[in-house]
């Protein structure tokens, strides 16, 4: 720019102008919808994924206070603390091949032979005849009583001989029973023990049995594209070689806007064993909250299918592939809806519950005090054993809960009340009893409201 006293002056132009383009403005901030707006899109969204469920075929459970309803905040820090958990979790692809990587490194063994060839040790151990007994190996309780089972002795009787002393006398009674056995054979499944040092015998079945491992089990699941924003919840036991996959995925819904109602967790889950004890079974879940807390919750399940143990490995691995495909179309609903690539916040204020008009009439106690008596009542008709102090803690908690505190008193507060006491005011096997409770209290509906005044006291 030229200047009055011929200086120039350059024009001062912010960065995007100089390639022509327009620089930004200021963004521009959406109003907060109104808490019409929030409560009508927050139960349609529940109200929608029941829906869905019921339509994949899911039982659909009777919540406890109206749907749709705001969770307080033991239930917000319930639902974070359930996010996190899902969060720790590794991906399917890593859990699957860290499975796969544990029962590698036991390094599983199966042979098929003679009854008469084994050899059942002094020490309580199984080896061949001819060999050295050194070289036997331990036996899981189970793989025990499989051995003794197939010889014909009882299985309290096979206990006191594994017991008995001394323990040559028991041996020499299971070995003179294994050279009666005829030609019978059986399939001797061995591995690793956990210690690392010799070989644990964890089955001893018919030849006719199908092992199906979980190491193929998770390498055969790979291949299973489904899961791309799922995690995996692994639970193995050594001992039993008994097996839960849990392959889940978990609601992006801020926990401070949960209801009522909320559907939370899909998956579809594996239970086995690969000791005999039970076949393949496969079944597609969802976990729904039901009260204010998070902590009275309904597990829907779908049974997908149940592979036994007969028949080729492959035929088995194909079984099992089509039917969690089966169980990811169950869930597909949420699973695409919770995905990353998809995640939805919405809020909306509390809808208030209905009150139980029958209690208003005992005006002559403080709400605490209805609220203990009731909680009395209820324990006396179910036979449910609550002392007096529990009956007043529970009544303060009910107090101390926003949604349900005040002169206004329901059958749906009393149980969420019951629910938060146990999570923080009882010791924890108080608690998990209070929680069963609870649980009955809302499902039997022959249960009616029963005002047994007892003083509070804490």
């Amino acid at each position: 720019m030229l200047n009055n006293d011929n200086t120039f002056t350059p024009k001062r132009r912010r960065f995007l102008e100089i390639d022509g383009i327009e620089a930004p403005t200021a963004p521009v901030v959406a109003p907060e919808p109104s808490p019409e707006k929030l409560a009508t899109d927050r139960l349609a969204r529940v109200t929608e994924d029941r829906a869905a469920a019921s339509a994949a075929g899911f039982a659909i459970a009777n919540t406890v206070f109206e749907l749709g309803t705001l969770v307080n905040e033991t239930g917000v820090a319930n639902l974070k603390k359930s996010r996190a958990e899902f969060d720790s979790l590794p991906s399917v692809s890593d859990g699957l091949r860290q499975l796969a990587d544990t029962i590698a490194a036991e390094q599983r063994r199966d042979r098929v032979s003679s009854i008469r060839d084994l050899m059942y040790t002094n020490d309580g151990r199984l080896g061949r005849r001819g060999t050295n007994p050194s070289n036997a190996a331990t036996f899981t309780d189970s793989s025990y009583l499989d051995l003794t089972g197939r010889l014909d002795i009882p299985a309290t009787a096979a206990k006191f001989l594994r017991k008995s002393q001394p323990l040559g006398a028991g041996a020499a009674i299971i070995n003179h029973r294994i050279g009666e056995a005829g030609d019978d054979s059986v399939l001797v499944r061995a591995r690793n023990r956990k210690s690392g040092e010799g070989r644990n015998i964890f089955a001893v079945l018919s030849p006719k049995y199908t092992p199906i491992d979980l190491n193929d089990i998770a390498s055969k699941l790979l291949d299973v594209r489904a899961f791309k924003d799922a995690k995996i919840d692994v639970s193995y036991d050594w001992e039993t070689t008994q097996a839960i996959l849990d392959i889940t995925f978990h609601t992006d819904t801020d926990a401070g806007n949960a209801a009522c109602g909320e559907y939370f967790k899909a998956g579809v889950r594996l239970k086995t064993a690969d000791n005999g004890t039970g076949s393949l079974q496969a079944s597609s879940y969802l976990v729904r909250n039901l009260c204010l807390n998070f902590i009275i919750l309904d597990e829907a399940e779908i049974k997908l299918d149940r592979i036994v143990h007969r028949g080729s490995l492959d035929s088995r691995l194909d079984r099992l592939v089509a039917a969690v495909a089966k169980g990811s179309t169950s869930i597909e609903h949420f699973a695409s809806k919770w995905s990353a690539a998809n995640a939805e916040v919405i809020d909306v204020p509390a809808i208030p519950s209905k009150v139980v008009e029958e209690i208003k009439a005992w005006a002559d106690c403080s709400t605490e005090e209805r609220v203990a008596g009731l909680v009395n009542g209820y324990a006396k008709q179910t036979g449910f054993q609550l002392t007096q102090q529990q009956a007043g803690i529970i009544a303060g908690a009910y107090g101390r809960d926003v949604m349900t505190g005040g002169d206004t008193i329901t059958k749906a507060g009393v149980i969420n009340a019951i629910t938060r006491s146990a999570h923080e005011d009882m010791s924890r096997w108080t608690g998990d009893a209070l929680e069963r409770w609870a649980g009955t209290l809302t499902w039997n509906q022959a249960i009616q409201p029963q005002f047994q005044y007892v003083s509070v006291v804490r």
